[in-house]
Parts: C-alpha cells; sequence; structure tokens
C-alpha cells in the first residue's frame, strides 16, 4: 500500500511539473474535463486514496499525519455527492481563472507537500 501512495506523489508531482511548464494548457485541460459529469470519477478517486492513505500510515515515518490526511480525503468523498455540481463547478472554475503567478504559488505549496508524501513513504527504503 505504501508503494501506492509513493505513486501519487509522484503522479502529482509531474502533474506540477507540467503546471509550471505550461500552466495554460493545463488549466483548458481542466475547463474541457469539467464539462463532463466528473463527479463520480473524483468521489471514486478520493475513497481509493483515502482508504490507501489510511492503510499504509503505519508504515510511513508520520503514521499520525497520514491516518488523518487519509480521513480528511475520505471526509470529501463524502460530501463531494452532497454539494451540487454547478456549484462544485463554479468553485473549480475560480480556481482555474486564478492569474498564473497565483497558480505558481500555489503549485509550489503542493510541491512541498507532494515531496513530504514522498519522502515519508519512503520510511527505511520499503519502497
Amino acid at each position: 500500500m505504501n508503494i501506492i501512495v509513493f505513486i501519487f506523489g509522484l503522479l502529482i508531482l509531474i502533474a506540477g511539473i507540467l503546471l509550471l511548464i505550461a500552466p495554460n494548457y493545463f488549466k483548458n485541460f481542466f475547463k474541457k474535463f469539467l464539462e463532463k459529469d466528473w463527479i463520480f470519477f473524483a468521489v471514486t478517486f478520493r475513497i481509493i486514496l483515502g482508504v490507501c492513505f489510511i492503510v499504509a500510515s503505519e508504515q510511513t515515518r508520520y503514521p499520525g499525519f497520514f491516518y488523518w490526511f487519509g480521513i480528511l480525503i475520505l471526509l470529501v468523498a463524502i460530501i463531494l455527492p452532497i454539494i451540487d455540481q454547478e456549484r462544485l463547478s463554479k468553485f473549480i472554475k475560480m480556481w482555474l481563472d486564478f492569474p498564473n503567478y497565483v497558480t505558481f504559488i500555489l503549485t509550489i505549496i503542493g510541491f512541498l507537500l507532494d515531496l513530504f508524501i514522498m519522502y515519508s513513504t519512503n520510511y527505511e527504503n520499503k519502497i
């Protein structure tokens, strides 16, 4: 399970690099994605990810963080279907319309969290 969390971190790192290199392309991709019914994918992905974080938590450097982060991800997965999809789409569009410098700052923050996840899952080279 630890490897799944590490791979998730690696995928987020790659997405972050793409976001830094071509932010407008990345934003346009997600705007097209919002035109479809995406809620099922978002909920399913978060349930799988949340369970992976919880199960892998004891194999990481910071089990408490990973356990509660997994719980938070599961709570978001539970709340997402309750919220109106139109309201969620407006919220995501607001994030996508941020200027590129704000996107850059948020991407750097995401990189730091991602590096923490990747570092923490590689506890005693168990991967």
